[in-house]
């Protein structure tokens, strides 16, 4: 198997590995409250008043440690990354969703 092949191989399977981490112990309760969205905090709010650290704190970190996000990856594979946790069972709505993109891309690309 050549390089590029074992890398695509290993970065799915890391996708899946969080996917699968994300949605084991996730809230099934939707969020109706909305927490405050204080600015220059790197909350990573979406404008609808999400935080995006706490979705992160409370969604994600619960199943699997902040250190895979520490990892880094670039910003335009978070979308795709949090997509398909949310495609493997991640609950998430639309807003929070974005919140949380919002907030891994900010805080933690490269």
């Amino acid at each position: 198997m050549n390089g590029r092949k074992l890398g695509i191989l290993l970065a799915t399977a890391s996708v899946g590995l969080v996917m699968l981490a994300c949605s084991i112990g996730a809230d099934t309760t939707p969020n109706t409250t909305t927490a405050s969205n204080s600015s220059g905090s790197g909350s990573g709010g979406s404008g609808s008043g999400l935080d995006g650290k706490s979705l992160v704190e409370t969604r994600c970190m619960g199943s699997h440690p902040l250190s895979r996000a520490e990892r880094r990856t670039r910003a335009s594979n978070w979308p795709i990354i949090v997509n398909t946790m949310v495609g493997q069972g991640a609950r998430l709505s639309n807003d929070e969703k974005t919140a949380v993109i919002n907030y891994l891309t900010t805080n933690y690309s490269n």
